[in-house]
């Protein structure tokens, strides 16, 4: 009985944030923006990413308030604890660039290790790279962005194998190396990129083990 009763909760819970969230869609549409930030911080503070979201473009514009990235970044932090990927690369994104916030590379790191953590894939290259390059507060280390990356590789990520196979194909971020790049694309083929299989069989007719 109490089971039936909280599931019921649940749902009317969830119909009661869902209304919020489109309260706020019809007051943005009729041009009553306060009103719509009323709701999307009601239907945001319960839970409801979308309303976040609106509430991080707002902000971010200053769209019917008053331009605030300090509370546009912490509806995006919000979003990110959440568990939601973009909000994270998003936020390292910001740190990397050092737009919209001092350039931190630390800060990059931590949200891009959480975009990463939930399974998307950007967050793992762009963790990568950072480390790739070094500086603002990140000492340059290549051998813990290639364990990165072969790790996340080896978890049949196919865009982290087919951004590592073409790194040391290239040789730009790093020492080119053809070996690796050819292990790498081997891996990428396996996951279904084709053109990481005409890497491998490039490579393989050049002669590289």
């Amino acid at each position: 009985m109490l089971q039936k009763t909280f599931l019921i909760l649940v749902i009317l819970g969830s119909n009661l944030y869902a209304d919020y969230f489109e309260k706020a869609l019809n007051a943005y549409k009729q041009g009553e923006k306060e009103e719509a930030v009323k709701f999307y911080k009601k239907a945001c503070d319960n839970g409801n990413t979308e309303g976040c979201g609106k509430l991080v473009t707002m902000y971010g514009k200053g769209d019917g308030v008053r331009q605030d990235l300090n509370k546009a970044l912490y509806y995006m932090e919000g979003m990110c604890n959440d568990g939601h990927s973009k909000a994270c690369h998003k936020l390292g994104s910001f740190y990397k660039s050092g737009k919209k916030v001092p350039h931190n590379n630390k800060q990059a790191i931590k949200f891009y290790k959480k975009a990463c953590d939930n399974g998307f894939a950007s967050g793992c290259i762009s963790e990568a790279i950072v480390y790739q390059e070094g500086g603002y507060g990140v000492k340059r280390d290549i051998k813990r962005a290639f364990r990165l990356l072969d790790k996340e590789c080896n978890k049949g990520n196919m865009f982290v194998c087919q951004y590592t196979g073409l790194i040391y194909f290239e040789g730009k971020e790093v020492r080119q190396n053809l070996k690796v790049a050819k292990e790498f694309f081997g891996k990428a083929c396996d996951t279904g990129w084709d053109e990481g299989c005409e890497y491998y069989r490039l490579l393989n007719e050049q002669g590289i083990k």
